[in-house]
């Protein structure tokens, strides 16, 4: 049985130099093996146990349109044994969103831990969506952490405290709950891979997440694929305007063709 627990370490093995996300954006193509995805979970599972003393059971609460930043945070929570919390009424503890969405939220322009507006969290991480930045293109609130900013600062390996048990809560989204033990289980055979990831005879799996689902959809979809030794192609609702609107528009299609998509979207 494989749990989210489980994948940082798959993603390092086998065929680590491997791709294992392709992130598409305007003006963007970002490549991440399965090494380096791993790595960055990492740092961010780091992040959350070194400075936010994060353990099993704490909630993370991830907002925002899919990315593969917002990615890397779902696997470092549950490299913890944390919860990933994609339900915007729920109450969590750290809230990782975009730094630029604040501004929403705080209309008085500060913070401090428990507010309302940030759904009581403790802790808020301010996410950076462009690929070079090394901190925030926005002014963020006193107390709150400049992802671009720290995250490589933290080390590239990291031993959690303890592990989740197999009832432990690993997704809350508006429509379902899973455990650690079902979460990658309980997950379509339609989204999984079809290959080994150990260069077996059949090729893994490389399929196309489109970034206009919703994010719960997209993490249930990665984890079974990178269960499987897949890899996916995830692409923002932008480019996908760009280039048609639907993966049958030519253009659209070369591209999927040029990555070797090889299963349809999730």
């Amino acid at each position: 049985m494989t749990r989210p627990d489980d994948l940082v370490r798959l993603l390092r093995s086998g065929e680590s130099a491997r791709p294992r996300l392709i992130w598409y954006a305007p003006g963007e193509r970002i490549e991440l093996s399965g090494r380096v995805l791993a790595t960055w979970a990492a740092k961010a599972a780091d992040l959350l146990q070194e400075e936010l003393d994060a353990e099993v059971g704490t909630r993370v609460g991830l907002v925002g349109t899919p990315h593969w930043r917002l990615i890397v945070w779902a696997l470092a929570t549950w490299n913890l044994g944390g919860t990933v919390v994609l339900d915007d009424d729920a109450g969590v503890d750290v809230l990782v969103l975009d730094g630029h969405r604040l501004g929403d939220l705080l209309h008085g322009g500060t913070w401090s831990p428990g507010d309302p507006a940030t759904r009581g969290a403790e802790h808020v991480v301010a996410l950076t969506r462009a690929a070079l930045a090394r901190r925030s293109p926005v002014a963020l609130p006193d107390g709150v952490i400049d992802e671009a900013a720290i995250l490589l600062t933290h080390a590239d390996e990291m031993d959690p405290l303890d592990t989740a048990d197999d009832d432990d809560t690993a997704l809350v989204d508006d429509d379902a709950t899973s455990s650690y033990a079902d979460l990658v289980a309980a997950a379509s055979p339609a989204r999984a891979g079809t290959g080994d990831g150990t260069g077996g005879r059949d090729a893994p799996t490389r399929r196309h997440v489109p970034g206009s689902i919703p994010l719960a959809e997209v993490l249930r979809t990665a984890v079974a694929t990178w269960a499987t030794g897949g890899s996916i192609v995830l692409t923002d609702p932008e480019w996908e305007a760009d280039q048609g609107g639907d993966p049958s528009a030519p253009a659209f299609a070369r591209v999927l063709e040029s990555e070797g998509v090889s299963a349809p979207r999730a």
